[in-house]
């Protein structure tokens, strides 16, 4: 039995994935065995008692420090991905095994800072949105190369520029990382426009595909993909009730393998995208992105 400890307890997923793990009946008749969350941290102690009862979670923390030694790896899940790398380290220098909820922070700097931190102690580190592995979105990805190559697309999902959570990327991210997992890493240049309905950014691929993601703050909410290739299309509005678990079960098998699903460039890019897009519609102007190398 893998005992997990939850870092941020404000964060509706705080609930989602202790139920996967200790609730009898899961989270909508959904499990995971092998796993059960026993310790808890938050900022707030009611919403962390309020967590701890829907969950089932035994021990609340005062200080995350107090887990070391007694859980066997860490969520750190807070809604603003500007606490990610503060909360995150002390465990990965620990040689914790550590998932970061998404997105794995609100800057490259520390979201690198976090990559190497990890490379450095050995500790397995992942983070990303659970939508991107959602079994939806998977059978998307496997529709999409029976009748490839890919020309290029769109993308949309819900997002809101003047969130309290870090802006744009707290829930934007989920679209680039969509995007990422579709159509590759390798974009070249992004050009974006904000309006009050949303953000709209067309991101260019350096093998010549354009792919247009809309970040929908005034409209309806959900995610969906339209893919265009050379022998034909993929539309689809994206089911996402299984995410919480097909997400969790990719890094508990982090957990207990110690192999990384993403790489450390993989981990890095939906952030460097993010920053590019912000850059771009704040200047006007396209924003190049660097070649991504290495692992």
């Amino acid at each position: 039995m893998v005992k997990i400890g939850i870092v941020g307890s404000d964060n509706s997923h705080a609930i989602a994935f202790s139920k996967l793990c200790n609730a009898s009946g899961g989270r909508d008749g959904l499990r995971v065995r092998g796993a059960r969350v026993t310790h808890l941290f938050g900022l707030n102690q009611a919403r962390n008692e309020e967590v701890a009862a829907a969950g089932d979670i035994p021990t609340i923390v005062a200080d995350p420090a107090e887990m070391l030694g007694r859980v066997d790896a860490v969520l750190v899940v807070f809604r603003h991905g500007g606490l990610h790398a503060q909360y995150a380290l002390p465990f990965i220098k620990a040689g914790v095994p550590v998932f970061v909820d998404k997105p794995l922070a609100c800057t490259v700097t520390d979201a690198k800072k976090l990559v190497a931190a990890a490379k450095r102690s050995g500790s397995g580190l992942t983070s990303f949105s659970t939508v991107r592995y959602a079994g939806d979105t998977v059978k998307v990805i496997k529709d999409v190369r029976k009748v490839g190559p890919l020309a290029g697309g769109v993308v949309f999902g819900p997002a809101d520029a003047a969130s309290e959570y870090g802006g744009l990327i707290f829930y934007g991210i989920h679209t680039v990382e969509i995007m990422l997992e579709v159509f590759g890493y390798d974009v070249a240049s992004v050009r974006a426009v904000q309006s009050e309905m949303g953000v709209t950014a067309t991101c260019a691929y350096r093998d010549g595909a354009l792919v247009t993601l809309q970040f929908v703050t005034k409209g309806a909410r959900g995610f969906g993909v339209m893919v265009h290739t050379q022998k034909g299309h993929v539309v689809r509005e994206l089911n996402l009730s299984t995410c919480y678990r097909d997400g969790f079960r990719v890094y508990f098998k982090m957990f207990k393998t110690g192999a990384w699903p993403l790489t450390g460039p993989q981990l890095v890019r939906p952030i460097e995208v993010m920053e590019a897009i912000v850059a771009s519609y704040t200047s006007g102007e396209a924003v190049k992105l660097r070649k991504m190398r290495g692992s």
